[in-house]
């Protein structure tokens, strides 16, 4: 299970639209529970039970975090690369990435269909549209309110470390996947993503 992001011409800069959308908002949380809240009541599986959302925050160990070593030695490179344009934000994340010790929110829900990998002709998945794709939009129903577009971003703008992990269960499987917008970085000559993205089958990890 390693992080990784896809080739590119041209190298991303650090934030990218919507992720600095709901950072600047007033109340990051604010707009973190609601916006997460919403996509969680979109994917109730019975609509005759409540769907039941608990947020938990709590610590690991960075050992725990998957491919943590990977992951900081992008954010360094990264950091090489986009200093210059965020200093501020480098300066904060750096802390977050020389400590032995990472704050997280854990967002349960339950009597939701999870995310799956199927697809419905040339549509993506609900697993593609939440985790691997930006501004896709995967509606459970037709009474849908949101969808996985934009509102994930609202996960990015809280995390200390721009970097969100995903456990779920569903129909067809389990799986574990994690994104961390950290800016487009150069190894070797070649211009890789902003976008780093790792996955496995889930109920592996910590989390």
């Amino acid at each position: 299970m390693k992080w990784s992001s896809s080739k590119t011409t041209a190298r991303d800069g650090f934030h990218d639209a919507a992720l600095v959308e709901f950072a600047s908002k007033v109340s990051v949380i604010e707009v973190f529970v609601r916006e997460l809240v919403q996509n969680s009541l979109d994917a109730a599986k019975d609509e005759s039970v409540p769907v039941e959302v608990v947020f938990e925050p709590g610590q690991i160990t960075v050992e725990k975090i998957p491919d943590w070593a990977t992951l900081k030695s992008i954010f360094s490179n990264s950091k090489k690369y986009n200093y210059k344009a965020w200093p501020g934000a480098f300066e904060i994340m750096s802390k977050f990435f020389d400590s032995k010790n990472i704050n997280y929110l854990k967002l349960t829900d339950l009597n939701t269909v999870g995310l799956s990998k199927k697809q419905n002709g040339n549509d993506v998945s609900s697993w593609e549209a939440c985790v691997l794709a930006d501004s896709q939009s995967v509606k459970a129903n037709s009474g849908s309110r949101g969808s996985f577009g934009i509102g994930k971003n609202a996960a990015f703008a809280l995390s200390e470390i721009n970097t969100v992990l995903y456990d779920t269960v569903s129909a067809d499987g389990f799986y574990f996947g994690g994104v961390s917008k950290l800016g487009g970085h150069t190894e070797n000559g070649i211009n890789y993503a902003s976008k780093k993205i790792i996955e496995d089958v889930g109920g592996r990890t910590s989390f």
